[in-house]
């Protein structure tokens, strides 16, 4: 019991360096070495639990990604699809989603280079990026672009839809993308204890005026 309690958690101890830094310089920079110098271990040990450098990338993204792989926005209209019938319903609609939205990409449950390297890596034409983005980041696409398909059932326009989605996601994602972002503007000053939450308000008010 107690070496596979110490192969867990070395194996953990390899995603989690592996994530680092990997969100910090980028998949290709990064060698195996490197992150075995990071996770105090053997080189050996790496290729013991992952095999090459590429299944290790993989699990370092399945776990990033965790918190999306149950389509939770997609969910949620599922079980409140009633809400889209009416505009009062979809305005609940759009601030319970990006709620969803906002309390998933800047969770404390997971390290934040989860949410980092996620981004930066479906910016990337690879095939791991691309099952990536149809894994979390088609599903949040299509659950907002549903919202705005019940506002306009007739004269729906998917160019448009895409618009609106994008613009009320992108100010979570360019932080989450590079949260170094904030302190090259603000000079090093550490965010309001209420900087997320009123960037959410924000994006719920633009979603809700301009639908």
């Amino acid at each position: 019991m107690a070496i596979y309690s110490n192969a867990k958690k070395t194996k953990q101890s390899l995603i989690m360096s592996a994530g680092e830094l990997f969100a910090k310089h980028g998949i290709d920079a990064v060698t195996v070495r490197d992150i075995a110098k990071k996770a105090k271990v053997n080189i050996g040990i790496i290729h013991y639990h992952f095999k090459s450098k590429e299944r290790l990338i993989k699990t370092v993204m399945d776990f990033a990604a965790e918190d999306w792989l149950n389509d939770p926005l997609g969910n949620y209209l599922k079980k409140n699809i009633d809400l889209l019938k009416n505009k009062k319903g979809r305005e609940i609609a759009i601030k319970e989603s990006i709620k969803i939205f906002f309390s998933i990409i800047f969770s404390t449950s997971k390290p934040f280079w989860c949410k980092t390297l996620l981004f930066q890596m479906i910016q990337r034409d690879i095939d791991i990026s691309r099952k990536s983005f149809e894994s979390f980041g088609t599903p949040i696409f299509k659950s907002f672009m549903k919202i705005y398909h019940a506002a306009y059932p007739v004269q729906y326009d998917h160019e448009r839809a895409y618009q609106w989605t994008t613009a009320i996601i992108a100010p979570a994602i360019l932080i989450s993308n590079n949260p170094h972002n904030f302190n090259r503007i603000f000079y090093d000053k550490t965010p309001s204890d209420n900087f997320i939450s009123t960037l959410e308000d924000l994006c719920i008010k633009l979603a809700i005026q301009t639908i």
